[in-house]
């Protein structure tokens, strides 16, 4: 099963970014037999994109929102999903212009209410904020004519409003966080 988690935690750049963003959440992971004790996470933090135990990333992260699929998918299609984040962003580096670009952008909005830029200026192509893993997903389709959506300029969107566009999506699921 996939999961798309929104996270926080208790590092300062996560609180940072709550307070600036004025949200619940501050990272965007995605999820693999989170259910088993096997379970992977694949994300991209301050370290790159990488592959993580479930069991080690709930040490330092809270999952605040769960999306999964409303129907089991196919173990081809699930693998389908693997392989485009392994192809598409595996390994990379963090992109810590885009991130910089970012966090100006928010802070000149959170204290002199200045306009957040639509498009980041100083992202790379082949390195990945945690939103911006997404963007390896965005249109792969599935068998049941279900593709992910494409989501414009993830390298400037908050993860909540990353999970505000996925919870639209029919074929996704908000799982309760007890």
């Amino acid at each position: 099963m996939i999961s798309f988690l929104f996270t926080t935690s208790s590092l300062p750049f996560s609180a940072l970014t709550k307070w600036g963003l004025n949200t619940d959440c501050s990272h965007f992971a995605i999820g693999f037999d989170l259910d088993q004790p096997s379970g992977i996470i694949f994300h991209s933090d301050f370290m790159g994109c990488h592959i993580d135990f479930y069991s080690n990333f709930v040490k330092k992260n809270k999952v605040v929102h769960r999306l999964e699929f409303k129907d089991r998918l196919t173990l081809r299609e699930e693998e389908n999903v693997y392989q485009a984040l392994i192809s598409g962003a595996y390994k990379k580096g963090y992109d810590y212009g885009a991130y910089l670009f970012w966090a100006f952008n928010i802070l000149g909005n959170k204290l002199f209410n200045l306009k957040i830029s639509k498009k980041n200026l100083w992202q790379s192509k082949d390195y990945y904020l945690c939103t911006e893993v997404y963007s390896t997903l965005a249109g792969l389709e599935f068998s049941k004519n279900v593709s992910f959506p494409n989501v414009d300029n993830t390298s400037m969107l908050k993860p909540h409003d990353l999970y505000e566009e996925l919870s639209c999506c029919k074929f996704l699921v908000d799982c309760a966080i007890i």
